[in-house]
């Protein structure tokens, strides 16, 4: 069950965006990804409260306009190339952090969101555990991310059918001190209520 939303927050969605920042801020966030377009004004308004950067993946091969922010947005990844060409043709002043990531693939390319080993990352993802929402890939990347000697927790936060077999990756892949889960962010950032994620 859900908890109910403050009707103060659905009259005002800043005051829900101000005790989702700071319900993340516990955790120390050093970057957000938002994993859609459609998530991209929450990473947005988000990164600004927290004064930590972002990248947003584009999937939509309809839709290529998103919201972004000059200062914050470090990278705008995309699925395919014509889409790479798409986005750079709409944002010219983010042509050069327009990159290519195929879906599935990116994360044997390199590991372009540290630029400092030293500090331990702070990594959070989160939605429902079913097939094709990319938790699989997530803990292949944090497979490949601890092969190259990188300090980081990965927090997957949500509940679904596929939690089992995601539990079981990250025990046969030795991530069980890296990979943390973790319930639903509705209930990690509510006393009685919540701010969705969808």
């Amino acid at each position: 069950n859900s908890p109910r939303l403050d009707p103060r927050e659905i009259l005002w969605p800043s005051r829900r965006l101000n005790r989702l920042a700071q319900n993340l801020a516990e955790y120390k966030p050093t970057l957000l990804h938002a994993l859609s377009e459609r998530q991209a004004p929450l990473a947005r308004s988000l990164s600004k409260r927290l004064s930590i950067p972002y990248v947003v993946s584009i999937l939509s091969q309809t839709n290529t306009h998103v919201s972004v922010s000059l200062d914050r947005c470090r990278q705008i990844l995309t699925c395919s190339s014509w889409l790479a060409g798409q986005i750079r043709k709409r944002y010219r002043n983010l042509a050069t952090r327009t990159r290519l990531l195929p879906i599935g693939t990116h994360v044997l390319d390199d590991t372009c969101c540290f630029n400092d080993d030293r500090p331990i990352a702070q990594l959070f993802c989160c939605g429902p555990f079913r097939d094709g929402y990319g938790f699989t890939e997530m803990i292949n990347a944090a497979r490949l991310l601890k092969e190259r000697g990188h300090l980081f927790n990965l927090t997957l936060a949500g509940v679904g059918p596929a939690e089992h077999d995601l539990r079981r990756q990250v025990g046969d892949l030795g991530l069980v001190s890296n990979v943390h889960f973790t319930e639903p962010v509705e209930s990690l950032v509510a006393d009685n209520n919540a701010y969705k994620m969808v």
